[in-house]
C-alpha cells in the first residue's frame, strides 16, 4: 500500500480516501508572553507581550498549544519552518514541533520528552536535528528541516513525523497508555530568527 500526500487542488488518477488533514490554529491563551502568535503562525520575540496571566498560559517555556484537541481517530497536519537557523548575532535558533498531552505543566520548566507527555522532533541548542527523547536521538538528514508532516494515530497510540520534501519518515513514537487524555499540537521556539507556521491547504491521502 502506498500513500501519497498531494494538495487537493492537484489532479490525480488515484482513488482518494477520506481526507483527515487538519488546519491547525494556535491557542493564544496558552502562548508564552515572549512568543508572538497570529492565527497559525508563531514567532519568538525579544520582548514580553502584554497578555493576561491565565492558568493555561506557559510562563516558563517558550511554547504554544494548538486549538484543536484529539482523543480518537488519526490526523495529519503540516508545519513549515521559516527564517534563518543561525546568524552571527543571534547564534543557533532551536525549535520543536510536537504532540503533547493537554495536562502538561504551564507554570514550571519541563523537558521535551515522552516522560513529560511530549513527543517532538526539531533542532537542538547545538543546531542538530533530533527526536526529543530523554536522551536526544539524532536524525540522519542532509539538510535542515523546512517542512514536515505530523501524523497522529490515536487508536494505535503513536505519532510519526515525516519530511514533507521527501515524504520520508523521520521518527515514530509509541505513546503508550493515554487514559482518555486529549492530545494537542504543540510548538516550541527557543530563540529569535525562526517562525513556525501551520500550512493552510488540505491534502488527500491517496491509495493505490
Amino acid at each position: 500500500m502506498f500513500y501519497e500526500l498531494t494538495p487537493c487542488s492537484q489532479p490525480t488518477l488515484r482513488v482518494s480516501v477520506p481526507c483527515p488533514a487538519v488546519y491547525v490554529t494556535l491557542n493564544s491563551s496558552t502562548t508564552h508572553p515572549q512568543l508572538l502568535c497570529q492565527g497559525s503562525t508563531v514567532t519568538w520575540t525579544d520582548r514580553y507581550q502584554e497578555c493576561p496571566d491565565v492558568p493555561e498560559r506557559f510562563d516558563r517555556e517558550f511554547c504554544v498549544l494548538g486549538s484543536e484537541g484529539f482523543t480518537t481517530g488519526w490526523h495529519w497536519w503540516k508545519v513549515s519552518v521559516q527564517g534563518d537557523y543561525s546568524s552571527p548575532l543571534r547564534g543557533t535558533a532551536w525549535w520543536a514541533v510536537e504532540v503533547a498531552k493537554e495536562s502538561i505543566p504551564r507554570k514550571r520548566s519541563f523537558q521535551l520528552s515522552p516522560q513529560e507527555g511530549i513527543w517532538a522532533v526539531g533542532t537542538s541548542v547545538w543546531g542538530v536535528s533530533v527526536a526529543f527523547q530523554m536522551y536526544q536521538q539524532r536524525l540522519s538528514l542532509r539538510r535542515p528541516l523546512r517542512r514536515l508532516w505530523v501524523r497522529l494515530d490515536c487508536e494505535a497510540r503513536k505519532v510519526e513525523f515525516l519530511d514533507a520534501a521527501t515524504e520520508a519518515s523521520l521518527y515514530t513514537f509509541q505513546m503508550g497508555p493515554l487514559l482518555g487524555e486529549t492530545l494537542r499540537p504543540f510548538f516550541y521556539l527557543g530563540k529569535m530568527g525562526l517562525t513556525l507556521q501551520c500550512e493552510e491547504y488540505p491534502v488527500k491521502i491517496m491509495r493505490d
